[in-house]
């Protein structure tokens, strides 16, 4: 660190940079340790800065995955507000933290604004990336379980097909992300009492 002392933004980097390293490897209050430490830094030597909104989005993930939920609403809501302002107009961090909230207010069955938040990272990403990407098929499977929550299974039905169709063109048959979707739609399946078009999408 101390070699680093007069170089924030990049000790501010780095932090984020190893913190993202020990969320992926599922060391979480590691993660959460150094990426509140880059957050520290950032906002104590350069509010402005445009590496801000992918930190908080990330310590966000990092304290969800700790059961802080309320801590990554708030992180979260940081997170937007930074990217809004930092970024006018359409952003990847601005949409990530839209997703974010929309998850979170899933997981606390706030299903009304999560359908809000979800809809509007959708429609922002298919602006930023267009019809066919990773983060578009993920926001329509995140809108496909606020609808089946919700009890509009055809609606569900329809959202979980679209981003398990389109997972299966970006990521290939095998991706644990493809697999997971064909799960969803499954669900949906059944809640339609379509049986045999289940099957045959297992076979």
């Amino acid at each position: 660190d101390d070699e680093l002392a007069d170089e924030p933004g990049t000790r501010a980097r780095m932090l984020k940079t190893v913190g993202e390293v020990y969320d992926n490897l599922g060391e979480f209050e590691r993660a959460a340790e150094l990426l509140s430490r880059s957050v520290e830094i950032l906002k104590r030597t350069d509010p402005q800065s445009p590496e801000l909104p992918a930190t908080l989005n990330q310590l966000a993930k990092a304290r969800f995955n700790l059961g802080h939920v309320e801590e990554a609403k708030m992180l979260s809501e940081e997170a937007l507000e930074t990217a809004n302002r930092t970024f006018p107009g359409d952003h990847e961090q601005t949409a990530l933290a839209l997703n974010n909230l929309g998850w979170l207010a899933y997981e606390e069955s706030r299903l009304l604004e999560a359908e809000k938040y979800n809809r509007e990272a959708l429609e922002m990403r298919m602006r930023l990336y267009g019809d066919e990407h990773e983060a578009v098929a993920e926001s329509l499977v995140n809108l496909g379980a606020v609808a089946l929550e919700l009890k509009r299974i055809d609606e569900a039905a329809d959202l979980y097909q679209r981003g398990y169709e389109m997972r299966r063109r970006v990521l290939g048959d095998d991706h644990p992300l493809t697999i997971s979707s064909a799960g969803n739609v499954l669900a949906a399946l059944e809640a339609q009492h379509e049986y045999a078009r289940g099957l045959e999408l297992i076979d």
